[in-house]
């Protein structure tokens, strides 16, 4: 916003002087708006240019509204765009409901793989495993989430319900 208080001033001034006929001085204000707006061509921040977030957030609303083939959809496509966590933990969870259980727990590692950090993934890797039977490497992919984000209530109560199951 200020800086097009400042444009709409110059070219304001610009105008005025052009108009009053002050050549020399709409001449330099006109040179100014033009180094300005080259200079803001020169960098490109590539991050802008990359809608793979966007993509994502609208698998997980998708996902959210039991629109799964869209949530896949908008997921796969985000993973087009970037190697994104998020993107892969999502499509994991749509993979995760289509039954999938062996491709969700592989897109889940790569998520992590990409982030190790992502404690949510960590949580659906557990529950992967869980559903592919296997107790311990869920306990474990549980406590990592645990020992990531500790004060994650969501987290521990997953993490000590599955050591009271099968422990």
């Amino acid at each position: 916003p200020v800086t097009a208080m400042f444009a709409g001033a110059g070219l304001t001034a610009m105008i005025e002087h052009a108009r009053t006929k002050q050549w020399r001085t709409a001449g330099t204000l006109a040179a100014v708006a033009l180094v300005a707006w080259a200079l803001s061509e020169v960098r490109h921040d590539p991050a802008s240019h990359d809608l793979s977030e966007e993509w994502a957030v609208t698998g997980l609303s998708h996902l959210q509204a039991d629109r799964i083939e869209d949530a896949e959809a908008a997921y796969r496509h985000a993973i087009a765009q970037s190697d994104s966590s998020f993107a892969w933990d999502g499509l994991g969870l749509v993979l995760q409901r289509r039954q999938l259980r062996i491709e969700a727990r592989e897109a889940f590692e790569r998520a992590l793989q990409i982030n190790p950090e992502n404690a949510t993934a960590w949580l659906h890797l557990g529950l992967a495993f869980e559903y592919l039977g296997n107790p311990k490497r869920a306990i474990d992919a549980y406590g990592k989430a645990v020992a990531i984000a500790p004060a994650r209530t969501d987290a521990r109560e997953i993490y000590e319900g599955a050591r009271r199951r099968y422990q």
